[in-house]
């Protein structure tokens, strides 16, 4: 939690955990004390961005400090300890709301840049010919790195390539090199531009429009009354969207090996919404 609570001047000790340098990783001694200086940036491009508004926002996860002998590092925030503690506390405590939980959000900094192609844009290219699993020679923009933009492969030369590119949405991906994406041409733009620039969509099914609206963040995760988190078990899950408090389960990954992470939510367009809780409902007592 020490990025959200870190100023400009803050003094903090760094320390490398014992396997990180077992794998190679020793840029400074233990101890060594260094001045909080800002964050780095990180991007939200225009779908799968956690529904943040589009954008290039601070990331207080990794910092910028400078080290007692001058030299500029950023570095994980997690290695960082503020030398004054006692300040550190009584940030950390404003930051915490009354359940404990440390509310921080990284502050917007300014507008994506601009890009010819944007998510969900259907390109071809002679590079997209060449890979095999593109049989039309067509391909779905999969990801933009904004953040990389003016940034350069570790030759300090190659410029860095901004796109990856999928054969159909949620499906694998590939990186394009910046040679090859200079020479791709859009075929037709998809629905996050459309839905961006106000234009109609052709949904092919109530799924597909669900899935689409997820991925712009357009719905609110609930959380348990029972634990007050956002984890839910399958039956306390299919409970909540008999009672109308949600509409659609998503189960996902857990951290560390912990299991599948079972989630509510609510899409912020009810009539959708309420046609997937019902279907989903369904769906649960034919298979109960």
């Amino acid at each position: 939690m020490l990025g959200g609570v870190l100023k400009l001047g803050d003094e903090v000790v760094l320390t490398v955990g014992q396997e990180n340098r077992e794998w190679g990783y020793n840029p400074y001694p233990d101890g060594t004390r260094a001045i909080f200086l800002r964050f780095s940036e990180i991007d939200y491009g225009w779908a799968n961005q956690f529904g943040k508004e589009p954008g290039i926002y601070e990331n207080d996860s990794w910092c910028y400090f400078r080290l007692e002998d001058g030299k500029e590092i950023c570095e994980w925030s997690g290695r960082a300890e503020m030398v004054d503690k006692e300040e550190y506390l009584r940030r950390d405590a404003a930051m915490r709301d009354k359940r404990g939980f440390f509310r921080h959000e990284g502050k917007r900094l300014r507008d994506l840049p601009e890009t010819p192609f944007i998510e969900g844009d259907v390109v071809a290219g002679v590079f997209i010919t060449s890979v095999s699993g593109f049989p039309d020679g067509e391909a779905i923009i999969a990801k933009v790195g904004y953040g990389d933009i003016g940034k350069f492969c570790t030759d300090g030369i190659t410029p860095i390539g901004l796109y990856s590119i999928s054969p159909a949405p949620r499906s694998w991906t590939q990186h394009v090199p910046h040679r090859e994406q200079l020479k791709l041409r859009l075929v037709r733009r998809g629905n996050v531009w459309k839905y961006r620039n106000g234009e109609e969509i052709t949904w092919k099914s109530d799924d597909d429009k669900a899935e689409f609206m997820n991925s712009l963040g357009l719905t609110s995760e609930v959380r348990n009354p029972a634990t007050d988190m956002y984890s839910w078990t399958k039956e306390e899950a299919v409970q909540a969207l008999k009672d109308g408090i949600g509409d659609c389960i998503c189960v996902g990954g857990g951290f560390f090996g912990s299991g599948p992470h079972t989630s509510v939510k609510r899409f912020i367009d009810r009539e959708l919404g309420e046609h997937i809780r019902q279907k989903t409902i369904v769906g649960f007592e034919v298979h109960a």
